[in-house]
């Protein structure tokens, strides 16, 4: 619903755990079944610091960067991207980001 609300030019998805391991790129007329073509690829342990690492590697240029996270992740966040960042965390609610805002997220 963010997306048909936002309405971006396009939407990248980075699929991680303690590296990233794919990504999907959406275009708009895709943004009412993303949730139908996401593709989950990794599992298993969590370092956040690697999507700041693989956006300054493939010079990903992002208005801004929406993490979801259960907020069990390392103390020590490389978090080293200009973009402005929003963690979603659903779980751990003394998560502190290295940067950016926090929306806790319920059911």
């Amino acid at each position: 619903s963010i997306c048909e609300t936002v309405t971006p030019e396009r939407v990248r998805v980075l699929w991680w755990d303690t590296i990233v391991h794919g990504e999907q790129v959406f275009e708009p007329g895709q943004f009412s079944s993303i949730k139908d073509l996401l593709k989950p690829q990794g599992g298993g342990g969590t370092r956040a610091g690697c999507v700041s690492e693989y956006i300054n590697e493939n010079n990903i240029n992002a208005d801004c960067v929406v993490v979801f996270t259960d907020g069990y992740i390392e103390s020590d966040v490389a978090w080293s991207i200009s973009s402005p960042t929003l963690w979603m965390v659903t779980r751990r609610r003394t998560f502190v980001p290295p940067s950016g805002s926090v929306v806790q997220v319920t059911k």
